[in-house]
């Protein structure tokens, strides 16, 4: 069985910079329940991650699953910079682009816009993450991602026959 105990979080607590002490003690917690034979993040960085520490520790794999600014471009994946510049060209009432974009923020029509080209995004980056699991064909796997991603990448998982361990939607 293609076991995948998934947990979503922020990229700041997968690289130790807040609450470092409690998720690496969350993880090990997991480690120590399902006894995982490989651990993988979305997260695409040069920096070790608390997991990734783990991981070495425990000699398992590591696999980072989120491809890379090249590699995205290959895929054909939006990046959040391309959208927010092509918005920007296209709508001259905007003058500079929020920190939080919503309906509050920017014309109703270029968020609706960011929102879909946004989420079209991240279901395409999902599919690659599964494939990086399936070409991983190590079970079970701890899973690590954004909290955003959390429902959708369970539901994905779920219909290509996973059996999803929903540990945390949002460590926080």
């Amino acid at each position: 069985m293609k076991k995948v105990i998934l947990v979503g979080t922020s990229h700041p607590i997968q690289r130790g910079n807040q609450r470092k002490t409690d998720f690496k003690a969350y993880i090990e917690s997991l480690v120590s329940t399902y006894s995982p034979l490989a651990i993988a993040e979305e997260i695409n960085d040069n920096q070790v991650t608390i997991a990734q520490s783990i991981a070495n520790t425990i000699k398992i794999p590591h696999e980072i699953i989120e491809p890379t600014p090249q590699e995205r471009s290959d895929l054909g994946i939006e990046t959040r910079s391309a959208i927010m510049h092509d918005i920007l060209f296209d709508y001259d009432e905007i003058d500079d682009w929020p920190d939080e974009p919503s309906p509050d923020n920017l014309p109703v029509n270029a968020y609706n816009e960011y929102f879909t080209r946004i989420q079209k995004a991240y279901r395409e980056r999902e599919q690659e993450w599964l494939v990086r699991l399936r070409k991983l064909n190590t079970w079970p796997v701890i899973v690590i991602c954004g909290s955003s991603h959390h429902q959708p990448f369970t539901d994905l998982l779920s219909t290509d026959g996973f059996k999803v361990v929903d540990a945390c939607e949002n460590w926080e």
